[in-house]
């Protein structure tokens, strides 16, 4: 197999993780070629190198003052392309779910597209949960779960939450997400339900209140419990009283993975 020069590639940072420096660090001085794998590369238009998969390998193998690996070379014409194959090649490895996203993102994923610009435009934005945004969406598992479910309601949601509290602290963010998205699932089409006067009484509540109430009353203190607490907080506000059949435990939330 032919080897290629290490110094000289290239790293695009728009859709490649960063380095792993504990993983190199704990690696060195036991690299050697018998145990790596090739590395892949992309051949650009203009001639250029990039390593589309393998860059901590040859930040290690370079670390221990090797020059050269086997490698495989693709030509493709665009850094979107590049970003597909990366995010294809680390499919079974420890990529975070925004390794993952600002891939599927660079690379022009149609499904991942429509639900970043969904997002955007009711002037929300996804990003992690490092962030003091209140009107950041922090979990990518839970938006995609209601993106594919419904995206006009999740849409409904996010414009809800932004018209009555200017968005939710960041820790609370797809709790709430969730809440509203299946508080309005459960009013959707029923003749009482009055929008205006949903954000009308819900503004005079706070998020804080509603959440801090949840494990009271569902009993417990997991994710769908904080969910269905959040859910009958909300009917309580809007003052709408629930039956039996309506019991939120049999209404079937959106996940956090």
């Amino acid at each position: 197999m032919p080897k290629i020069k290490l110094e000289g590639l290239n790293i695009d940072e728009s859709y490649q993780r960063p380095l792993q420096m504990p993983w190199i660090k704990k690696r060195m001085g036991s690299f050697c070629h018998i145990s790596a794998s090739s590395i892949t590369i992309n051949k650009r238009p203009d001639g250029s190198l990039w390593v589309m998969d393998g860059q901590q390998r040859r930040a290690l193998a370079m670390a221990n003052g090797i020059k050269r690996l086997d490698y495989t070379m693709s030509h493709l014409k665009t850094v979107a392309e590049e970003a597909l194959v990366y995010n294809r090649l680390n499919d079974r490895t420890n990529l975070s779910s925004w390794n993952r996203f600002n891939a599927l993102i660079c690379g022009r994923d149609p499904q991942t597209v429509a639900m970043d610009k969904l997002v955007k435009s009711t002037g929300f934005v996804l990003a992690p949960t490092n962030t003091n945004n209140p009107l950041a969406v922090t979990s990518l598992a839970s938006t995609s779960v209601m993106f594919r479910r419904d995206k006009d309601l999740l849409f409904d949601t996010l414009v809800f939450i932004k018209e009555v509290w200017l968005g939710v602290p960041g820790s609370l963010a797809y709790l709430f997400i969730q809440g509203i998205f299946s508080f309005l699932a459960h009013t959707k089409g029923q003749d009482n339900f009055s929008r205006k006067r949903a954000l009308r009484e819900l503004a005079k509540t706070n998020p804080l209140t509603i959440a801090s109430q949840a494990p009271a009353i569902t009993g417990g203190t997991s994710t769908s419990d904080t969910v269905r607490g959040i859910v009958v907080g909300l009917c309580r506000a809007y003052n709408k009283p629930f039956k039996r059949k309506d019991s939120p435990g049999k209404l079937k939330m959106p996940e956090e993975s």
